[in-house]
């Protein structure tokens, strides 16, 4: 009888386990279908989503070592909309990986500019000038893209000269990425 007791109970649980495992197994499933951000740092990775594609020259990672005051450090990358007819949204998004220190440090700056040759009024690009380098993840601007157009985005990093203690910055390092999330849901 206690035998019998057991063995249900052993039956019930693993009913309950197989049960969450296929539940974990969708979940899982679904959101890597609908996940349109980039899990790559190789060099020319491309990231496709409804109708825009996001490039980036040198990998999706920054990787910032050794940095030097005044000195800027470039990263670029093209958001292209591929599609016929359907006008793009995306979202610009600043990933801290590794911050440069602990506390926002108002000397340290980014520049964000994106550039198109498309003529019309349709097209919102992405500027920042001197925006303060975050420490942690932070939406850093919206766009529209037009059917078949590109927006070709670069973005400076650089550490103001504050007239600080010249050790300040040894064996400082700074990692981040820019993602481009489709905003078009």
């Amino acid at each position: 009888m206690e035998a019998t007791k057991v063995k249900k109970k052993v039956t019930i649980f693993l009913y309950i386990f197989v049960l969450l495992a296929v539940i974990a197994m969708f979940c899982g499933t679904a959101y890597a279908y609908y996940q349109k951000v980039v899990k790559k740092d190789e060099a020319n990775v491309t990231v496709k989503t409804v109708n825009l594609l996001a490039e980036y020259d040198n990998g999706s990672k920054i990787n910032l070592e050794n940095l030097k005051y005044d000195e800027e450090y470039t990263h670029s990358f093209a958001i292209r909309n591929d599609s016929e007819d359907e006008i793009g949204k995306y979202k610009l998004q600043l990933e801290i990986i590794t911050p440069l220190t602990k506390s926002i440090d108002e000397n340290f700056i980014y520049n964000l500019e994106c550039l198109t040759e498309a003529s019309d009024n349709t097209n919102k690009l992405v500027t920042i000038t001197d925006g303060v380098v975050p420490v942690a993840n932070k939406e850093i601007g919206e766009g529209v893209i037009t059917p078949n157009t590109s927006h070709l985005c670069k973005a400076t990093f650089k550490v103001k000269n504050n007239n600080q203690d010249k050790e300040y910055l040894k064996d400082k390092i700074f990692v981040a990425k820019v993602k481009v999330l489709s905003s078009n849901e």
